[in-house]
């Protein structure tokens, strides 16, 4: 039985469920605490496609936030073409992930913007492609530093592969720091909680 505080959150619905159902206003709520980070122009607010893939709240967030943050060829292709759809084409797509076949990168350059490589090989062997669209590139570096008390959820956990781990990075700047070249930032994944 609910509790009288959260008794509105579990009111019978007018529709046959089961259901997934989102509320606006609360979507709306979460936007205006991020206004302050979106008025600094050195921010993007992304939306992370993983937590929530359904169309109809992408079609809602995307002239509402700077691009979406996505984790696979399908969250690729679903960003670009709700983005384009709403005229908000040249907000960005974000992608992240730890790996991707290599049947799939030609496809993923029609619609990201941004690629974070989780390591060095991985950027390497891409790095000479053409794409169809200007990409951004940059490195997922596991600093190895994380607060989060449950290890399930620590991307920085002892044999993690989320990432190139710092000595590595740091090792390829001293040595190698050509490696580097086209490289335009750095994505630290340190809390998932």
């Amino acid at each position: 039985m609910p509790t009288p505080q959260h008794a509105d959150r579990f009111a019978p619905f007018p529709f046959p469920t089961p259901a997934f159902v989102y509320q606006e206003d609360r979507l709306l709520e979460s936007l205006r605490r991020l206004e302050p980070l979106r008025a600094n122009p050195k921010c993007r607010v992304l939306y992370s496609i993983k937590s929530c893939s359904l169309p109809d709240v992408l079609e809602f967030l995307s002239t509402r936030v700077d691009g979406f943050s996505a984790s696979s060829l399908f969250e690729a292709r679903l960003a670009r073409e709700i983005l384009d759809r709403n005229g908000a084409g040249k907000r960005g797509v974000h992608l992240t992930c730890p790996a991707f076949p290599e049947r799939e990168a030609a496809e993923l350059g029609r619609y990201v913007d941004h690629i974070n490589f989780n390591s060095l090989e991985q950027w390497l062997r891409d790095r000479a492609r053409k794409h169809e669209r200007p990409i951004r590139c940059g490195l997922r570096v596991n600093p190895k530093l994380s607060f989060v008390k449950d290890e399930r959820y620590n991307p920085c956990r002892r044999y993690s592969k989320l990432g190139i781990p710092i000595e590595q990075l740091v090792d390829a700047i001293e040595t190698r720091p050509d490696t580097l070249d086209g490289i335009s930032g750095i994505h630290v994944h340190t809390n998932c909680e």
